[in-house]
């Protein structure tokens, strides 16, 4: 920004020119100063603005993105047995996480011994709340290399399930053959995994001979499921 000073001249009675005092000394000085004012305050308004808004951090940055402290407390499951099925008490011999192996609950096929349909609830060692697909598909084929998984399928498929309030969660599901620790027996089921933020469930869908009549009652339990903090 630039300021220009003009000094002031006045003719006298004859019609010579010269320098007034007023102008040369006053007025000169007068617009020099208002000039260093004005300058001052564009820059103080600069700075201010630089201070509010951060040296080039985000000032949307606060408490939404700080880290959500680990629940220390399962959550609770809501669901309906599905048809032909009766709550039963079982092991759960190969858990993905220690603090959800007295919580799992399991319901047994009336038909078949050994089909059966469970729901596990876990809590993670990491918040997945801002995970993406690939991100929840590599956790979900970790946990089959972790229950030594020996299928020939090692596909993660990502599944939408409609939940009893109409939202749709999404299930990412496994198949899995794994050897039984109790008596060496060979079981096959399907895992579905639904991810919380620390929060885990798994609905397990084992089956033997009536593979058709277990996918189908884990689907209207999983169509009844809820669970909360």
């Amino acid at each position: 920004m630039a300021c220009m000073t003009y000094p002031g001249a006045t003719q006298d009675p004859y019609g010579n020119t010269s320098a007034s005092q007023s102008s040369s000394k006053r007025k000169p000085i007068l617009i020099t100063a208002i000039c260093v004012a004005v300058v001052f305050a564009i820059a103080n308004a600069i700075l201010a603005t630089w201070l509010v808004s951060g040296s080039g951090g985000d000032s949307t940055k606060g408490d939404d993105n700080k880290a959500k402290p680990k629940p220390s407390a399962l959550v609770s499951l809501d669901y309906e047995v599905p048809g032909g099925f009766r709550a039963a008490d079982g092991v759960l011999f190969s858990p993905l996480y220690s603090n959800g192996e007295d919580k799992w609950e399991m319901m047994m096929h009336d038909a078949e011994d050994g089909e059966s349909v469970w729901v596990a609830p876990y809590i993670m060692d990491e918040d997945t709340s801002s995970w993406d697909e690939a991100d929840y598909i590599e956790q979900v084929q970790k946990y089959a290399e972790q229950v030594e998984d020996e299928s020939t399928d090692t596909g993660v498929n990502a599944e939408p399930v409609v939940g009893p309030d109409g939202e749709t969660n999404t299930a990412y599901v496994d198949s899995l053959r794994v050897t039984s620790p109790r008596d060496n027996s060979k079981i096959t089921y399907d895992a579905y995994h639904f991810f919380d933020g620390y929060h885990l469930i798994q609905v397990g869908c084992q089956y033997k001979k009536d593979k058709d009549a277990v996918l189908t009652a884990c689907s209207e339990l999983m169509q009844s499921l809820s669970w909360s903090e």
